[in-house]
């Protein structure tokens, strides 16, 4: 069979189709390992980015732990200074009460001591009289 010229010919036809879808086959090949070698990649990339955020994530874990611990301290030491404040001012309340008790005290010394002073010389003119009550008794006698 002719047309144009040009004989039709079915095994030309076969053999280019072949070609053809063999040219195809080899395409889709390459493009398969194109995209199992992505596939690849990304599965260790996403190995990778799965151990990273593990690593980050415990690396979170104890820095948080880390901070329950200093905020732990930070209440320890909070409530030890409000103590030691407490204590110190106790003790300036109690060193105060007991200056004035010692200014109550030296006061009253200063004027137990005026008035066994006074007592004294009362007493030593009582003994002076009585002396000189018994001289002039024995004088006249």
């Amino acid at each position: 069979m002719s047309r144009g010229g040009h004989m039709f010919s079915s095994s030309y036809v076969l053999s280019e189709r072949l070609k053809f879808l063999e040219a195809e086959v080899q395409q889709q090949r390459v493009q398969l390992r194109t995209i199992t070698s992505e596939r690849d990649s990304l599965q260790e990339d996403m190995l990778m980015i799965k151990a990273s955020k593990r690593q980050a994530d415990q690396g979170w874990q104890a820095e948080r732990q880390n901070a329950l611990a200093l905020e732990q301290q930070l209440s320890f030491f909070q409530s030890s200074t409000a103590k030691a404040i407490a204590d110190r001012d106790s003790a300036v309340y109690e060193a105060q009460s007991l200056k004035s008790q010692l200014a109550a005290a030296n006061s009253a010394l200063r004027e137990s001591q005026a008035m066994l002073g006074s007592v004294q010389q009362q007493c030593k003119e009582q003994q002076q009289q009585i002396s000189n009550t018994q001289q002039q008794l024995e004088s006249a006698r």
